[in-house]
C-alpha cells in the first residue's frame, strides 16, 4: 500500500498572515534567503489540481494526507474529501510534543515530520502543493520495490561551511549547476548527505514527486538529528532538507536509485512566455510523468490562465 501527502498553506488567509507576522516580529535567529518571500505562502488553487490528478493518473494510492497549519481549503467539504479519500492533518499531530517550535512556517521543518502522520503507509509519496501528476503512472514507476528518485549528482565544494559564506557558495553552485544542468533542482544538502559516497557529489532532487519511507527516515534519524535541524519556525541557512538528506542516504546505501528524466519545472517569473508554452507542450504530448509550477502567483495574469488552463484541461480530458 502506498498513500500520498500533500504540504499546503494558504498565506492570504488573515489569521495565518496575522500568526505568520507576529512571529517573525519576534525572530531573533539567522534567516535563509528568500525565508519569508509572500510567494512561498500563496495560494493560487494549485492543490485543488494537484489532488484531482493523483485521484486520475494513480488510481494506486490509497489515501491523500494534506499537511497544513490549522487551515483548511475552502473547496474541500467533506463530500469532496471522502470521494477523493483526502485527510487533513495539523502540523500539531506531526511535530513532536517535546521542543515543538509551533506554529511553523519552514516546509524544511514541516518535512522533518511527515512520516509522522498515524496511519500513514510505510510508502509514501510526497508532493508539494505545486507538483501535478501530467499523464498515467504505475506504482512501479516510484517504486520498483525500492524508492526512484528524481535528480542528477552534482559536484559539491561546499566541504563543511556555514552561515554566509555557505550561503553564497550555495548560490554560485546552483548558477554553475544551472549552467551545465535543465533547471528544477532542489539542493544542496551539503556534507551530511554523503555519508557513503567516495566522492564530493551530491545527489540534488528534480522538483518531482518525492518516493519515500517511513523506514528511510528512522534510518535518517540514526545519522542525522531531526529533532534539531527542524527547530526553526522559519527557514535557516543552518537547516539541511530531510528530503534531500533521507534520498542521498537510501541512495548511497544502494536502497534507492535515480529515476529517469520524466519530469517538467515552470517558473513563471523566470520562464517566459514561449519557454511555458514549450514545456506545457512536451507535458500534453506524454513525454513526462510530472510538472512542477513554481511560483505561480509571481506569473502575469495570462501566463497564470494559460498553467491553469491546462490543468483543467488534464482533469477533464
Amino acid at each position: 500500500m502506498t498513500d500520498a501527502v500533500f504540504t499546503w498553506v494558504d498565506g492570504a488567509d488573515p489569521d495565518h498572515a496575522r500568526k505568520r507576522a507576529r512571529y517573525l516580529a519576534e525572530e531573533q535567529g539567522d534567516l535563509a534567503r528568500h525565508a519569508t518571500d509572500p510567494t512561498r505562502f500563496a495560494d493560487r488553487g494549485e492543490l485543488f489540481y494537484g489532488l484531482h490528478l493523483v485521484r486520475k493518473f494513480a488510481p494506486w494510492i490509497e489515501r491523500i494526507f494534506v499537511v497544513t497549519d490549522q487551515q483548511r481549503p475552502r473547496w474541500l467539504g467533506p463530500r469532496l474529501a471522502q470521494r477523493l479519500g483526502v485527510s487533513v492533518i495539523d502540523h500539531r499531530d506531526i511535530f513532536p510534543s517535546t521542543g515543538a517550535v509551533l506554529p511553523n512556517f519552514n516546509s524544511t521543518s514541516i518535512e522533518s515530520f511527515l512520516f509522522r502522520i498515524e496511519g500513514l503507509s510505510e510508502r509514501f509519496l510526497y508532493f508539494n502543493d505545486d507538483m501535478f501528476l501530467v499523464r498515467p503512472t504505475r506504482e512501479a514507476d516510484y517504486f520498483g520495490p525500492e524508492p526512484i528518485f528524481r535528480g542528477a549528482w552534482i559536484s559539491d565544494p561546499m566541504g563543511p561551511l556555514e552561515g554566509l559564506q555557505r550561503e553564497v557558495l550555495s548560490a554560485l553552485t546552483l548558477v554553475w549547476a544551472r549552467s551545465r544542468y535543465r533547471d528544477g533542482y532542489v539542493g544542496p544538502a551539503g556534507p551530511d548527505a554523503k555519508w557513503q559516497r567516495p566522492t564530493r557529489e551530491t545527489f540534488w532532487l528534480a522538483h518531482a514527486p518525492y518516493p519515500l519511507t517511513r523506514s528511510l527516515f528512522a534510518q535518517l534519524g540514526e545519522r542525522f538529528d531531526i529533532e534539531a535541524n527542524a527547530r526553526y519556525r522559519f527557514r535557516s541557512p543552518h537547516q539541511r532538507p530531510p528530503v534531500t538528506l533521507a534520498a542521498n542516504l537510501a541512495l548511497t546505501r544502494q536502497e534507492a536509485r535515480s529515476g529517469p528524466d520524466d519530469w517538467e519545472y515552470l517558473h513563471p517569473r523566470k520562464h517566459r512566455n514561449a519557454v511555458i508554452a514549450a514545456r506545457l507542450e512536451r507535458c500534453r504530448r506524454g513525454e513526462v510523468a510530472s510538472l512542477c509550477v513554481q511560483s505561480l502567483d509571481q506569473g502575469s495574469e495570462s501566463e497564470q490562465a494559460m498553467i491553469l488552463g491546462f490543468l483543467k484541461d488534464l482533469i477533464e480530458d
